[in-house]
């Protein structure tokens, strides 16, 4: 059986930094453990990248129209058909919401990376934003049935932080080994300055400073370290982990680096270069998982040698950093985002869809569990469902696969304020937590598109398994048969993957 295809269509340069391509790396590296085949499509990216994307047994094309056009996305649609692709990764701020129209008029999957809401609107399948500052309030204009992942549960770590799950910090009572890395690019040269204040600290530190390949000043840095036998330039390193393991303290920029360094347990100290970084450098200070010394711009140098100096002697402060990066970092982001995208999506029910759901309601499975357990005839069927599809006062969601294949349906009968769900899956797909899933996402779509406060469900009391579902769903219990969750309340706890 051939292998299911991923597209991933990001960029990486001096100017735009590499933290996209990394990001993405990491997803291919699982989707490819998962059994997928990946392939990358960038409009440019440095050369020492490229061989690392390479070096993983993934290929790379070159897409050649400008970067985010119509034409952009009708070369990785023709790319994506020639590979017979399921999804689209799409990750980059130059991508906009009709570049991601356009994707989905081709019929494509589409998974969009996001950090801060850039987009106007949103037509994705699912929306993964990893930050910890990631919140439902950057997408009020999201497709209905639009999957959202947030957070740092979702954080994309590399494989070769897998190692290092278990692995427990310890934290010396003087900190002597330093790690510089400012990402990919650097454009303004923030190492060099780091650089110069470490030397003019005095203090005894083993300092090694991270190179990316798209830095476009290495001589200049490997002039000052030359200097100085405690220095050491690293270039295109890939042994990360192993750095991180090393080091004490690091100074990172505020990229993608940062979820890093919190699976880590490695205290921070933070100087972004660029506005989209202040969030991440905000949100983590907040948490106290690291230090923020602000734009690279504004840097003093008087203030990092301070805040270097009193992290190298607070063993305590080191310490309380550590766990808290450790606790918003699991390692298991991209784990929890390909279970994602290999489950089920909801879209509005069609007329097409009429002979599936007779033939799902009168499964033996299904009506055994159901209130009548006598066989639903054809005719009347048929002419209950068409009179459902014009129905004002239903709201009907049926679930595929990301390859479209139909698996269930969920189903509410609207009346004023309340709401009452009634829901159902194909044998295949049921015990593989998908259906509190569903029954999340569509009580989502209907509170979202409708004045309904409470949705209501009735199950037979010896069907345990839908009442699971419904409670991994936030429903509470209100009597032997019933249960209900109102809107606010909404939430979903998901034991696949660690989640």
């Amino acid at each position: 059986m051939k292998k299911k295809a991923v597209i991933i269509r990001a960029d990486a340069s001096v100017k735009t930094g590499t933290g996209h391509v990394m990001r993405c790396l990491a997803l291919a590296q699982e989707l490819r453990n998962s059994g997928m085949e990946v392939h990358f499509a960038v409009s440019e990216c440095p050369d020492a990248l490229v061989k690392k994307i390479k070096a993983e047994s993934i290929s790379v094309i070159k897409i050649k129209s400008k970067a985010g056009t119509l034409k952009d996305v009708a070369e990785t649609a023709k790319f994506t058909e020639k590979k017979k692709a399921t999804w689209l990764v799409v990750d980059g701020y130059i991508f906009s919401d009709k570049y991601q129209e356009a994707i989905k008029k081709a019929g494509l999957r589409l998974l969009f990376v996001d950090d801060y809401g850039h987009c106007s609107s949103y037509s994705a399948d699912i929306i993964l934003n990893q930050n910890l500052y990631a919140g439902t309030h950057f997408y009020p204009d999201a497709a209905p049935f639009t999957r959202i992942l947030l957070g740092t549960q979702y954080a994309l770590l590399r494989k070769e932080f897998s190692p290092y799950i278990h692995w427990k910090r310890q934290i010396p009572e003087k900190a002597t080994k330093l790690l510089v890395t400012l990402g990919g690019s650097d454009p303004d040269n923030t190492t060099l300055k780091i650089i110069k204040a470490v030397k003019a600290s005095h203090l005894d530190l083993h300092v090694r400073v991270v190179a990316g390949g798209a830095n476009p000043h290495l001589k200049s840095i490997e002039k000052e370290i030359s200097k100085s036998p405690s220095l050491q330039i690293l270039k295109n390193v890939s042994n990360m982990p192993e750095l991180m393991a090393w080091a004490d303290i690091v100074i990172t920029a505020g990229g993608s680096t940062c979820w890093e360094t919190c699976f880590m347990g490695l205290p921070n100290i933070i100087i972004y270069c660029a506005d989209n970084q202040k969030p991440i450098a905000l949100s983590l200070e907040t948490s106290g998982a690291a230090i923020n010394l602000g734009h690279n711009c504004d840097l003093e140098e008087k203030k990092l040698i301070s805040e270097l100096k009193s992290l190298v002697k607070d063993a305590d402060l080191r310490n309380r950093m550590s766990e808290k990066g450790r606790l918003l970092v699991d390692g298991r982001g991209a784990q929890r985002i390909t279970y994602s995208m290999g489950g089920l999506f909801l879209r509005k029910a069609l007329k097409d869809d009429c002979k599936f759901i007779w033939e799902l309601s009168n499964s033996k499975p299904i009506r055994e569990v159901s209130f009548s357990r006598n066989p639903i005839p054809w005719d009347h069927h048929k002419e209950w469902y068409e009179r459902m599809l014009k129905d004002k006062s239903c709201f009907f969601c049926v679930a595929e696969t990301a390859e479209r294949k139909r698996a269930g349906q969920v189903r509410f009968r609207i009346n004023g304020k309340d709401a009452t769900i009634s829901t159902s899956l194909a044998l295949e797909f049921r015990g593989k937590g998908y259906g509190s899933i569903l029954i999340y996402e569509a009580s989502n779509g209907l509170f979202a598109s409708s004045k309904v406060k409470t949705v209501h469900a009735y199950i037979r009391p010896d069907n345990k398994g839908s009442m699971r579902s419904f409670e991994k769903a936030g429903f509470r219990q209100v009597d032997l048969d019933s249960f209900a969750i109102e809107k606010g309340s909404l939430h979903l706890i998901s034991e696949k993957s660690g989640t």
